[in-house]
């Protein structure tokens, strides 16, 4: 079956956009209830969502030069910027890839998985019985520490504070579906100053950059 052959709602790219921003877990069970474990979707493209898991198995043994990843994630390119992995494909993602990869070897694998349970641990500490708490304010919280801490090397201090704040404010400036809406639509990408959204988040990627 071609990519073509694969069924998938029939509603106009916008409307399926506006699903998606909106509530993108929904959309996908929806669509995987009604169309199995292998369907397309359109978004800024049409886009193949597989949930099998021997079929996720063969991608991953496929021979990734039949794959066009990196055209297929430009929507992260304002978050990620020209050069990351996610956005590279062929010699450009092997070299890339190459460069990173050593440290994520033997002992320093063992060094980053107690560093993430003892941050993991950290975060839990908070959490009191019968009392509500936000998971997704956890799970950013964990993974920003980890960021910080296994790939900037920074724990402590002035750096490490500002930095934290910045990271955490600049995906607070996406984390809603009003506001992530900008990233699947160009025309929203507009810099009118720091109070607009664009200008603001643009402004806050910087200061994270110097």
């Amino acid at each position: 079956m071609t990519i073509t052959q694969l069924p998938g709602p029939k509603t106009p790219a916008l409307i399926q956009i506006l699903q998606w921003v909106a509530e993108p877990l929904t959309f996908m069970e929806k669509c995987a209830k009604e169309y199995g474990d292998s369907f397309q979707i359109k978004l800024n493209e049409t886009m193949v969502l597989i949930s099998h898991p021997k079929a996720i198995e063969e991608i991953f043994k496929t021979n990734p030069k039949q794959f066009d990843c990196g055209s297929g994630n430009q929507l992260l390119q304002p978050l990620v910027g020209d050069y990351s992995l996610f956005l590279l494909d062929g010699t450009p993602h092997q070299r890339q890839r190459q460069l990173l990869m050593p440290p994520f070897h033997g002992e320093r694998m063992e060094v980053y998985g107690k560093l993430i349970c003892n941050i993991a641990e950290q975060i839990a500490s908070k959490w009191e019985v019968g009392q509500v708490f936000s998971m997704r304010e956890s799970a950013q919280e964990i993974s920003l520490k980890v960021i910080l801490q296994a790939v900037f090397g920074l724990n402590e201090g002035e750096r490490y504070s500002r930095l934290k704040q910045l990271l955490g404010s600049l995906m607070e400036s996406l984390g809603s579906p009003s506001k992530s809406s900008m990233l699947f639509f160009e025309f929203l990408q507009i810099d009118l100053g720091a109070w607009s959204p664009w200008g603001k988040f643009i402004r806050q990627r910087q200061e994270v950059d110097e």
